[in-house]
């Protein structure tokens, strides 16, 4: 593969050197790899391993520099044709962003930092295709700032060169010789730019040296590095120097051997990249710099460290009084037990940073890669919306790098909530362009293909597979039911449709397979499975205590839910929905609950059915994780709602199904249950007996039901692979 990289310099610093250890080691691999900057001290270094360098002035903003380098980047694409170009830092990547975009070159970015946002930088930044991020806190940075979805980014790391940063005795004693200390003396070290917001770590240590020189007169301070703060750091070296009595702090300026420096130390002070390296080299490490401090490097701190790349950004500001009493610390009781070389060869070797950037690389150049995913979404049901976050969970099981779009009734809503792409359900037109670009086109879940609710959603579910195909995507209709399709027309329509267009069709229930067949469905793949819902973890328990208490309820308290939905037949039946509510709370001590499944529709009739019964009427309950973990706490769940049976079926909850349509007593026989009554024959006795029918059984477990729905997973894997 041929990669152009461009960044603004190469210079001494974090970014700078992740992008030399980068290049160096694609190199090895194989890869040419050419780099444009303004030049700086490593770009000996990388020509020294055959990487080619083009001198660009992409360090500054200003409109006649940025224009030159976009003029000299057109020169350079057109004489190395890259595969692909891979910016770092906001300038290079506006600059090579336009550029690719006029040379059809794809573009994929490393974020190092979180830069200020605002309108105009909002909307000129361009990210690529990809971007590589090397902290959880960039993710979040660019989800947030910049919409940008979850699978548009690749978490990496600084990958540190093992075999550089090591322990090293010969260069141990060869630079305590250069800068004239003794054998026994206690080196402290620190590495960073030396601008303004990076020298406040080295300020603040300088400041400290008082203290530790007064617990430990041998320890002598290496400050390493370069920028517009040297001068007055050297002139603060020197006042302290005075201070102690000797030359305890010496400023060595610029250097390109860290490596040298850190097999000279005892001790590290710093963060980010210095702090990585020091660790490979066995050093131990106090975390302070001028993005934060936090402290001596140990297992309690090793999540924030990780969340933050080892910058502590967001942490409390270095003081020369906590560095003073780290140091101290660890020259009286020795280093934590903290194996940190086995942390960075494990977890921040170079082969893993190269590996994800050939990842990011690979997903960028494909022209046809993607998922689109279509259904009821967006439209306040958190059945629907349960469906959704469990076939995402799923999608990135398969493959975490797929583009994947998702047409929703509320697009924004779907994409800020589930960091995907995001279009309207019925824009027709994006739907066919889209479908140019994904290689796979996941129909459902849910019951689709009916026309018991509306015809015209029937004909648009059939236009999306018909559009799919014509497109050239491969269709999968995923865990879903098929329908009833009552009429002659719309069946002889459904069975052609689906026939011509699926590659392959995974089914919730039994009855639906027998649905494709009297459709005439003979050609695509048909595989039994089981509703994607049933895969869905629940939330955590503090956080379903918290919404039983903010709706009123006891968390602890015995509960029996209802969940209604309007329907032809259902107020006939209130009364006796009446009657079986107060009979579980006479005959088995359950408070009896009402839930709306689908809040816009559905909390009218919940609210009516409660109201008669003196129960309580649950508020909508949005978060599908949620909904799931509050009903897993009921000891019986009657439900109209087939996704009301399915969340209760998740956590072996007794369930009693109310049958409006064929799918809720489908689904009840496909899990080996009988307590299901036809809403036509709902009476308070055939509702009681099915209640005490239900409760005299022991609890279902729902491994079955889950070892089923993995027959989604594996058949969408299949897709994705041809």
């Amino acid at each position: 593969m041929k990669i152009l990289m461009t960044t603004m310099a190469l210079d001494l610093g974090g970014a700078e050197t992740h992008i030399v250890e980068l290049a160096k080691e694609l190199v090895r691999r194989g890869h040419s790899v050419a780099v444009a900057s303004n030049g700086g001290r490593y770009v000996e270094t990388l020509e020294s391993f055959g990487v080619r360098h083009y001198s660009v002035p992409m360090h500054r903003r200003s409109p006649a520099c940025m224009a030159i380098s976009a003029f000299k980047l057109v020169g350079i694409i057109r004489r190395e044709r890259p595969d692909l170009v891979h910016s770092h830092a906001r300038i290079p990547a506006m600059i090579s962003g336009l550029v690719c975009a006029l040379a059809r070159v794809p573009m994929v970015t490393t974020t190092h930092y979180a830069f200020e946002v605002n309108g105009i930088l909002r909307k000129f930044s361009n990210w690529g295709r990809k971007s590589l991020v090397v902290s959880q806190d960039l993710k979040d940075y660019l989800m947030r700032e910049y919409d940008m979805p979850e699978d548009s980014i690749f978490p990496t790391v600084n990958g540190i060169d093992t075999e550089r940063f090591r322990r090293n005795p010969e260069a141990r004693d060869a630079v305590r010789r250069e800068y004239g200390l003794a054998r026994d003396a206690v080196v402290v070290s620190h590495i960073s730019r030396l601008d303004p917001e990076p020298a406040i770590g080295a300020d603040a240590l300088i400041r400290a040296v008082p203290a530790i020189f007064k617990f430990e007169p041998r320890a002598r301070f290496l400050i390493v590095g370069g920028g517009s703060e040297l001068s007055r750091l050297t002139a603060l070296a020197d006042e302290v120097n005075a201070k102690v009595g000797a030359d305890a702090v010496t400023i060595c300026g610029v250097r390109l051997d860290a490596e040298r420096i850190l097999a000279a130390s005892d001790l590290f002070v710093g963060i980010s990249r210095s702090a990585l390296e020091a660790l490979s080299a066995e050093l131990p490490v106090v975390l302070a710099g001028g993005l934060g401090y936090l402290g001596i490097m140990r297992e309690e701190v090793l999540d924030d460290c990780v969340a933050t790349n080892f910058t502590c950004r967001g942490f409390e500001k270095p003081a020369p009084e906590l560095i003073a009493d780290d140091v101290v610390t660890l020259l009286q009781r020795g280093s934590p037990k903290f194996d940190g070389r086995s942390l960075i060869m494990e977890r921040y070797s170079v082969g893993i940073t190269a590996d994800t950037a050939l990842r990011a690389y690979r997903a960028a150049l494909k022209k046809r890669y993607g998922v689109a995913l279509c259904g009821a979404y967006g439209m306040g049901n958190v059945g629907d919306e349960a469906i959704l976050s469990s076939i995402l969970a799923e999608i990135r099981e398969v493959d975490p790098d797929v583009p994947v779009w998702v047409f929703s009734k509320r697009p924004k809503s779907t994409a800020q909530l589930h960091h995907v792409r995001s279009a309207h359900t019925f824009n027709i037109c994006s739907f066919f362009a889209i479908m140019g670009r994904v290689s796979v086109y996941l129909n459902g879940g849910g019951n689709l293909i009916q026309d018991d609710t509306s015809r015209r959603s029937l004909w648009f579910y059939l236009y999306t597979l018909l559009a799919a195909r014509m497109r050239g995507a491969k269709t999968l209709m995923y865990g879903c039911g098929i329908g009833p399709v009552n009429y002659r027309f719309d069946r002889w329509a459904a069975g052609r449709v689906i026939n011509a267009c699926a590659d392959a069709i995974t089914l919730r229930e039994d009855g639906s397979a027998l649905e494709l067949q009297e459709l005439g469905v003979t050609r695509p793949l048909v595989r039994l499975s089981a509703d994607p819902v049933l895969a869905l973890e629940p939330a955590d328990d503090a956080a379903v205590d918290a919404e039983l208490t903010a709706q009123g309820l006891d968390p602890n308290g015995r509960y029996a839910c209802f969940a209604l939905r309007p329907w032809r037949g259902v107020d006939a039946a209130l009364e006796a929905f009446k009657l079986a509510a107060s009979y579980v709370r006479e005959r088995y001590g359950f408070t009896p609950l009402f839930f709306p499944v689908d809040g816009g529709r559905d909390a009218e009739i919940n609210e009516v059915a409660a109201a008669r019964c003196s129960a309580v009427s649950l508020r909508e309950i949005t978060d599908p994780k949620l909904a799931i973990g509050v009903l897993g706490r009921m000891r019986l769940m009657v439900s109209m709602r087939l996704h009301g049976l399915i969340f209760g079926a998740n956590q072996a909850v007794p369930l009693v199904g109310v049958a409006y349509e064929p799918k809720v007593t489908q689904f009840m026989r496909y899990i080996g249950l009988d307590d299901c009554i036809d809403l036509g024959a709902v009476t308070s006795a055939a509702l009681t007996a099915a209640i005490d029918s239900a409760l005299s059984r022991p609890r279902n477990s729902s491994d079955s039901a889950r070892a089923s729905e993995r027959v989604n997973v594996a058949t969408l894997r299949e897709i994705l692979e041809q």
